[in-house]
């Protein structure tokens, strides 16, 4: 019976032997596991982090393009209401010159003043 027990006992404690065991080396796994897990949320932190970065420059450099695309837009506007206004007075200057040209056009010249008074005097009196 001593035999028994002694027998039982020691099987009962190789049991638990090898249970704490499996424990350990769950624990050990566990522990392996969560260090990569770390290792791989650090990593990914990491690059989050550059890529905040990474935003930040092109955000910046966005709005450096916007700014001088308005600048610049702003300037052939400008450009554009010059010539605009050039070509504008260029083109009156022309109309009024066009205009006194037409008026002289117009106007009898000798010859002409000089037939239609042949003319008038050539014109029987109707009014007697």
């Amino acid at each position: 019976m001593i035999l028994a027990v002694v027998v039982t006992g020691l099987l009962m404690a190789g049991c638990e032997e090898e249970q704490a065991s499996a424990d350990v080396k769950m624990h050990r796994l566990i522990a392996e596991e969560n260090r990569q897990l770390k290792k791989q949320m650090d990593t990914l932190k990491s690059q989050m982090q550059q890529q905040k970065e990474q935003l930040s420059q092109c955000e910046q450099e966005r709005q450096k393009y916007k700014e001088n695309f308005d600048e610049t837009l702003e300037e052939r506007i400008d450009q554009l209401m010059t010539i605009s206004s050039q070509a504008t007075s260029e083109l009156m200057a022309e109309i009024e010159r066009l205009k006194a040209e037409l008026a002289k056009l117009k106007e009898p010249g000798p010859a002409e003043v000089m037939q239609e008074q042949k003319q008038e005097k050539e014109k029987p009196d109707l009014v007697q």
